[in-house]
């Protein structure tokens, strides 16, 4: 009894094993659980248990090949029918199920002549089979498909000439199928591809007349041409093209408006009437062909305007010869931009306040040399006595430094 008891522990532990097989679902693990409870022996005191792990395997394997004939996975069914014995406890039911699979497979091949097959081995699955219910949904699915597969050949066949009658015909030929039938969904795949040709013959020679007039150079060739290709509506394939053809024509209608405008501006801007130059270009609108060069043009002459202001507000400072004003009026000057037409004058201007800086740094020397030093500081690195006020700086510094000593001693 003891060595029973014992034996009966070891087959349990083994049959542990076996139950942790049957958790992973997979149909490999599910046999080799089968497998394993089948060694134990049925005077064993773990037969029960092996016993009930091989039905709840069994009932695994048939709730696999249920789903698979569910979701008509015929590939997957044959599979799993190779894998389990012909003469296992699926014995009943396993000639039905391969014939099943079969069928569906063949079906899936979508020829008249497959789907008949199919039609033909699955008519033979007898009504005592618990697949007949599946059998016959599926055989009445396939006659279907067979008039539907009938019916797209056809259709096809006269799409096949290309002409806008035949196209007609293929489509009307392949309405014909149901919205519940099988084939539905390709048909109308087929369908809409039909319909594209048409509206491809149809707007074709709209395109192509548009095309050429856009290629016209005179404001009523453009226009026309914008007339013609807006003939071609947002849901037909050319639209693309036919929009790129308005675009095309309204940017050449924009250009022949737009660019006299434009000349008469840069007119205007040579002969540096800057104001009603920036005013003219004001004409060309946002948004249109030729407004980028216009708004270029626009910020240069605000330059010239804006560089001319700033230095008439420079010669306005500079003449009350005051300090303060004399550096603002630098300052200004300097920032006027090379490009512009008062350039030179504002250098100029620059170098002659510059001196006049200098001149008073040199006064103000005879009897308050922290105000010379500061005045002198006021004068830019680009004029000619810029060198010479950092000179003077450095000496009237030293005379500064001399002047604390002797202070200094005299205390």
């Amino acid at each position: 009894n003891l060595n029973k008891i014992q034996a009966a522990k070891e087959e349990s532990t083994k049959l542990d094993a076996a139950y942790a097989l049957l958790e992973t679902g997979k149909l490999e693990d599910l046999l080799t659980a089968i497998t394993e409870a089948e060694k134990v022996d049925n005077s064993s005191l773990a037969y029960q248990e092996a016993q009930e792990l091989i039905s709840q395997a069994n009932n695994q394997i048939l709730k696999l090949i249920e789903t698979q004939i569910d979701q008509q996975d015929w590939q997957g069914l044959e599979a799993t029918l190779a894998q389990i014995s012909s003469d296992s406890k699926f014995k009943e039911n396993f000639s039905d199920w391969y014939q099943l699979a079969q069928a569906g497979t063949r079906a899936n091949r979508g020829t008249v002549e497959d789907i008949s097959a199919a039609i033909t081995l699955a008519s033979q699955i007898e009504a005592r089979s618990p697949v007949y219910y599946e059998a016959q949904k599926l055989v009445n699915r396939w006659e279907l498909e067979v008039k539907d597969v009938e019916i797209l050949t056809e259709a096809r066949d006269l799409a096949k000439s290309g002409t806008k009658e035949d196209l007609t015909a293929a489509i009307s030929k392949a309405s014909e199928i149901s919205a519940f039938n099988p084939r539905y969904q390709e048909a109308q795949t087929e369908i809409g591809n039909w319909n594209r040709q048409i509206y491809i013959i149809e707007d074709q020679p709209i395109l192509e007349r548009a095309q050429k007039l856009a290629r016209g150079i005179t404001l009523e060739a453009w226009q026309e041409a914008i007339t013609q290709a807006s003939l071609i509506k947002i849901n037909r394939p050319l639209y693309p093209e036919a929009q790129k053809v308005i675009a095309q024509s309204r940017y050449q209608i924009e250009i022949t408006q737009n660019q006299p405008l434009l000349d008469e501006a840069i007119r205007l801007g040579n002969q540096e009437n800057w104001t009603e130059a920036i005013a003219v270009a004001r004409r060309i609108p946002s948004g249109r062909a030729l407004y980028p060069e216009a708004q270029e043009k626009i910020n240069l002459w605000q330059t010239q305007i804006n560089a001319q202001d700033s230095l008439q507000e420079a010669y306005r400072l500079a003449a009350t010869n005051q300090v303060r004003d004399l550096a603002r009026a630098i300052e200004l000057a300097n920032q006027i931009p090379n490009y512009t037409s008062v350039a030179k004058a504002s250098q100029e201007a620059v170098k002659k306040w510059s001196e006049q800086l200098f001149a008073i740094a040199e006064d103000t020397a005879n009897y308050d040399l922290s105000e010379a030093i500061e005045i002198a500081n006021y004068i830019p690195r680009n004029t000619p006595v810029y060198n010479s006020a950092r000179t003077y700086i450095e000496i009237w510094r030293k005379k500064q430094n001399r002047s604390t000593l002797d202070f200094s001693d005299s205390l």
